[in-house]
C-alpha cells in the first residue's frame, strides 16, 4: 500500500434525531450543509447530512441516522474543534441545546485553551483555542497530538 495515496476524509457520527443535530453542528460551528442522501452502509439503511469540510482539502462530518436503531450513547468519541473565540463558542453550544461539560482552561505549555461541550445528543466536543504565542517562548508551541498524551491526561 501507498501511504502517499491515502488519506483521512470523513468521520461519520451515528444520531438518532438527524435534523436536530444538524441544525446544531451548523448554529454552533458554522458547518455548511452539503446535502442529504439515503444509503445502504455496511447492510444497514439510514440518512446522511453531509457537511462542508472546513478547510480545503480537510475531512468532512457526516451524520448518520440509522433507520432500524436509535444511536449508541457513547461519550468514546470526541469531534474535535478549533476556534478563534472559546467563550462565543461556549455561548453558542447552550443557545443551541447542548451543555459545556468542562468549562474553559488553560494549558500554556501546550499553547491552547479548551473547552468540552455535549451537543443535543450527548456527543462530546473538544474545543481548542490557540493561545497567543509570546517571544519568550520563542512562538513555538506544541501540538495537543503529541507523544505525551492526549489534553485529558494532562
Amino acid at each position: 500500500m501507498d501511504i502517499d495515496e491515502v488519506h483521512f476524509g470523513h468521520i461519520k457520527l451515528a444520531v438518532d434525531d438527524i435534523d436536530r443535530c444538524a441544525a446544531f453542528y451548523r448554529e454552533v460551528c458554522g458547518l455548511v450543509e452539503l446535502g442529504r442522501a439515503d444509503a445502504t452502509m455496511n447492510g444497514r439503511a439510514g440518512t446522511e447530512v453531509m457537511f462542508a469540510p472546513t478547510a480545503e482539502g480537510g475531512p468532512m462530518l457526516i451524520l448518520v441516522k440509522f433507520h432500524d436503531v436509535s444511536a449508541p450513547r457513547s461519550t468514546d468519541v470526541l469531534l474535535g474543534f478549533r476556534t478563534t473565540d472559546l467563550v462565543a463558542f461556549c455561548a453558542r453550544v447552550d443557545a443551541a441545546g447542548g451543555r459545556v461539560t468542562q468549562d474553559i482552561r488553560s494549558i500554556p505549555e501546550h499553547g491552547v485553551e479548551v473547552a468540552f461541550a455535549a451537543d443535543v445528543e450527548g456527543n462530546v466536543l473538544e474545543v481548542l483555542q490557540l493561545l497567543p504565542a509570546s517571544p519568550a517562548d520563542g512562538n513555538h508551541r506544541t501540538s495537543s497530538a503529541s507523544s505525551r498524551g492526549t489534553l485529558e491526561e494532562r
